[in-house]
This record gives C-alpha cells, sequence and structure tokens, in this order.
C-alpha cells in the first residue's frame, strides 16, 4: 500500500450542513475503494485562480490516506462524475508529508481551531517584550556611521547660479 492525498474543490452553493455530508461522501467513498482514511482538513472557501463551471470559489478540503493504486484510479473517476465536487488532484506522498488529525469535521468546517492549538500558554509581558538589538554607545554608533558613509560615492551638489547669472538669464528671456 501507498501513501496519497487528494484535494478536492468542492462547490461553493454547498455550505454547513451539506458541507459536511459531501465531504463524510468523499471520505466513504476512500474507504469503499479500500483506502484507509488517516486525515482530513478543511481548508475553507477561497477564491480560485480561474473559473471552474463558471465559478470563483470553492471549498478546499484534503484527505490523506493508503490506499492501492488501481483503486485510486477508480476512485477518481467517481470523484470526475460527483457533481458537487468541481476539482480534485490525487498524488502519491511519502510517509513522512503524512500529517495527524488536526481536529473533528465539525469543528473544521465552522471553522475553529482544534481543542490542543486553541489552548495557549500564558506568558507574561515582560517575556513578550524582549529587546535583542545589542547596546551601542552613541559615539560608536556616531563612528559607524561615519565608516559607511566614506564609502558612498560623493554627489556634486548642483551649482546654483549667482544672483548677477540669474539676472542675466532673466534678461534674454525678455
Amino acid at each position: 500500500m501507498k501513501y496519497y492525498e487528494t484535494v478536492v474543490i468542492i462547490h461553493p452553493a454547498i455550505e454547513g450542513g451539506m458541507l459536511k455530508d459531501s465531504i463524510v461522501e468523499v471520505q466513504k467513498l476512500v474507504e469503499q475503494k479500500g483506502g484507509e482514511l488517516k486525515n482530513t482538513e478543511v481548508w475553507g472557501r477561497k477564491k480560485l485562480a480561474y473559473l471552474i463551471d463558471k465559478q470563483k470559489y470553492g471549498t478546499y478540503t484534503m484527505l490523506q490516506f493508503i490506499g492501492d493504486k488501481i483503486k485510486i484510479n477508480e476512485m477518481n473517476v467517481e470523484l470526475e462524475h460527483n457533481p458537487n465536487v468541481l476539482a480534485y488532484m490525487t498524488i502519491k506522498i511519502d510517509e513522512t508529508e503524512m500529517r495527524e488529525q488536526t481536529g473533528d469535521l465539525d469543528t473544521q468546517i465552522d471553522g475553529q481551531a482544534p481543542q490542543a492549538e486553541a489552548e495557549e500558554t500564558v506568558v507574561s509581558s515582560e517575556e513578550k517584550t524582549v529587546d535583542k538589538t545589542p547596546e551601542v554607545s552613541e559615539d560608536e554608533t556616531k563612528a559607524i556611521i561615519k565608516e559607511e558613509g566614506d564609502d558612498l560615492p560623493k554627489v556634486d551638489e548642483p551649482e546654483t547660479p549667482s544672483s548677477d547669472e540669474s539676472e542675466d538669464s532673466q534678461d534674454k528671456e525678455n
């Protein structure tokens, strides 16, 4: 058996309970074709790079599973004929690319973070504001700026006409 990942784009008109039913339908299809489902992630509704069936948006869902190549081809044929699926792509992956299930389907569809990720450790404000810039005295700063400024090319300043030249140019214009 080999490891596979399928990304399915579900029609944007399908939301809520119907979305869950569509995802469960795809999960059952994987299991019917002899696949062992390991992970399902709902990435949410996203704008498509180009129109698919005249749709600008789609709900992305990724499924990772273990399966057999011949059965995966049969699954892809059935996904092709599913009216709720705008597009799909199945690729073979390494075992190291397999992810762990991040939460149940309902939580992912609602857009909430899984409980394990939602629990954050409380960090005091002193730990959050740590200044990692090295301490440099004002004299050292001026020396650094002077050294760096020496490498810069010299720019000639435009000459401003003297008051006599500016009067001459005004007379020529009149």
